[in-house]
């Protein structure tokens, strides 16, 4: 796709943006996958022009589908990128599309972490931090929107959660990032998430149980958790619930 090996190039006339962007909006329809993802690919680099934006406004939804159905399709980082540029271009405008597209993301990541189960070698922990990323960006969008992030946070959780148990503490980092976007985006911290204070805490100083332990099995040390290895993360989620 030739506009591809443009994509970097700063355009000031607005007539060659909007014909380079028709051109783009018509290839994410193409029948042909690879035109699809290079179009898409593309499409942040146009789309979030100022003179453009408005004119896209009526396509959010076929937009978002696309990239939904080529995440889907493909496990490519760069698709995960654009589609975390293309949620910040449209903003509050995706509201009507928001939740649901929080939970394919949520269900998508779910499923990369079953891939990491059965197949060491993929990239699925590029394809999930581009996801995280991407559920950030929609955080710090509609965390002051109460009674929609409700809606989003519940969807969310599930991440924030798994990676507190056992067969998910792989993915301990993701969740203290999600608390760290929840905490930063609202003008108090969201009451839900108040339920993840303590177990960030266990992470490091360890629950009762595990002091008692250890102890038992190694009377001369001192517990240290696995939430150690993240303890610049850990710090910086704890002032936030702390000072907010």
């Amino acid at each position: 796709m030739v506009i591809y090996s443009f994509k970097g190039f700063k355009y000031t006339k607005l007539e060659n943006i909007l014909h380079i962007t028709d051109s783009i909006f018509k290839s994410l329809s193409d029948e042909n996958l690879s035109i699809r993802v290079f179009a898409a690919i593309c499409a942040p680099n146009f789309f979030g022009h100022k003179d453009i934006k408005t004119k896209l406004d009526q396509h959010i939804p076929n937009i978002l589908t696309i990239y939904i159905n080529l995440m889907n399709e493909l496990d490519l980082e760069e698709i995960l990128i654009s589609l975390e540029y293309i949620v910040q271009i449209f903003n509050e405008k995706i509201k009507d599309f928001v939740v649901d597209l929080t939970k394919i993301l949520v269900d998508r990541f779910h499923k990369m972490c079953k891939v990491d189960d059965d197949n060491l070698n993929t990239n699925s922990p590029i394809v999930k931090e581009g996801i995280i990323k991407t559920l950030i960006s929609i955080i710090s969008i509609f965390a002051k929107n109460q009674s929609l992030f409700e809606l989003i946070y519940k969807e969310i959780r599930e991440i924030i959660q798994y990676g507190f148990l056992d067969d998910g503490i792989e993915n301990y980092e993701d969740s203290l990032d999600l608390i760290l976007s929840i905490c930063k985006g609202g003008d108090r911290i969201y009451a839900g998430v108040w339920e993840f204070y303590i177990p960030i805490l266990d992470s490091i100083l360890g629950s009762e149980e595990e002091i008692g332990k250890n102890k038992i099995e190694n009377p001369n040390t001192v517990f240290i958790g696995h939430g150690y290895e993240h303890f610049e993360q850990i710090i910086n989620n704890i002032l936030f619930f702390i000072t907010r």
